[in-house]
């Protein structure tokens, strides 16, 4: 670490990053929000947002981007993850420098293998990225990839190797392996800038997976006919588990977020007024919302609990963990209902879709939604939205020609 280095302490914005002036010094000015995050100012006018935390006896530190190519909300999310493996005896920071340094131990140089290049393009490259995309790739990396060709040297990696590991990926988890097939795409694009493995790489095509094939079922964002979504609903009865069966059913008809219907628990629920409370620590725009429950949303409710008072309502394990959603079950419903690849966020889009051609009112449509709308709030403080919210999902069930005792 440089030093002489001041720090100081203020709310971050990209505005005030950018404004800020160099006064010809290194220094850091931490963030009032997030404990370790911070600015860090070069004397020559280099601005990079940065992480530091003092643990086990010694500060840690990580670059998080120069400001032009990382914004300051993506990058204070990732110093609050780091954070937050730090508050749990991780270290994500000397992590990439270990798994490197081990691969080269016995070598005089360090060793050009793809677990190496890897670390490089995580931190040359990952780090401009956003908090979320930069976790879900790393973790994605050391699951899947760095097991099976962290040791190898890239350039004799074969392309017939790329597409045995892509095609078992392929079949068994959809949409892990588009991820995959990008991150490694993206990956010897970088190699083949870096001047360490450039010369490596002349006479071998990169990248290496542009040419694989993506999954049957084409991509879609909603079921765009009114048949077709009866054909989806029909075809949840094809689903083997009975837990998987009664979820679907609930988020085709309730229009709320997977989450949301996942951490759905039994003190959430009131059975004499039909009403589900979502508390604001599980809403993602942190708002309770009141969701008016259909007697056919209850009976699904009722139907999951099977003679339980406590717990998650849609539970494989008697309450205890609320019910896993993969790739591989939306996709064998999609092949069963013969529509393009659907998701369950899919069915948010299809649901509110219809209820406009359905006559719905806007605000009734927004609301159901869950999302934070200007004077929503208001609205439903002085109207009351329940029964303007039960009538719309009773509209929505009759449109699929599901009776209202309907289980």
């Amino acid at each position: 670490m440089p030093h002489p280095e001041k720090s100081t302490n203020t709310h971050l914005t990209q505005k005030y990053a950018e404004a800020l002036e160099t006064n010809g010094a290194d220094r850091i000015i931490f963030d009032d929000q997030v404990r370790g995050f911070g600015l860090r100012v070069y004397k020559s006018g280099k601005k990079v947002w940065y992480f530091r935390i003092f643990k086990w006896g010694k500060n840690h530190d990580k670059s998080l981007g120069l400001i032009s190519e990382q914004n300051c909300s993506s990058a204070r999310k990732l110093a609050s993850t780091l954070r937050g493996q730090f508050d749990q005896n991780q270290n994500p920071i000397a992590e990439q420098k270990e798994t490197a340094a081990k691969l080269t131990k016995n070598s005089r140089e360090p060793s050009l293998t793809f677990a190496y290049g890897w670390s490089i393009y995580v931190d040359k490259h990952l780090e401009g990225q956003s908090a979320r995309h930069y976790q879900d790739t790393v973790n994605m990396a050391k699951k899947h990839i760095l097991p099976n060709f962290g040791n190898r040297d890239p350039s004799s990696i074969k392309k017939r190797e790329w597409l045995a590991f892509m095609e078992k990926h392929r079949d068994e988890r959809p949409g892990v392996a588009r991820r995959i097939a990008s991150a490694i795409t993206n990956f010897y694009k970088f190699l083949d800038r870096n001047s360490a493995f450039t010369d490596l790489l002349e006479n071998y095509p990169a990248p290496p997976v542009g040419g694989i094939a993506p999954p049957l079922q084409p991509r879609t964002s909603r079921i765009e006919e009114i048949e077709q979504v009866r054909d989806y609903w029909r075809a949840i009865k094809t689903l083997p588990n009975p837990s998987h069966r009664l979820i679907i059913r609930f988020l085709m008809l309730s229009n709320k977020r997977a989450g949301e219907v996942r951490n759905m628990r039994y003190e959430d629920v009131d059975f004499s007024k039909l009403i589900w409370t979502i508390p604001s620590n599980k809403s993602k725009n942190r708002i309770a919302q009141e969701v008016a429950l259909t007697p056919t949303l209850m009976n699904l409710i009722i139907e999951s609990l099977a003679g339980r008072n406590h717990g998650y309502i849609f539970s494989t394990s008697y309450g205890s963990k609320p019910i896993t959603l993969g790739t591989k079950l939306s996709k064998k419903l999609s092949e069963a209902a013969k529509v393009g690849h659907i998701t369950p966020h899919d069915l948010r889009r299809t649901m509110s879709s219809h209820l406009r051609d359905l006559g719905v009112e806007p605000e009734v449509r927004k609301f159901l939604r869950g999302h934070k709308q200007g004077d929503i709030a208001d609205v439903y403080e002085q109207n009351s939205m329940i029964d303007r919210q039960r009538k719309a999902f009773l509209i929505w069930e009759e449109s699929i020609c599901i009776p209202a005792n309907s289980k």
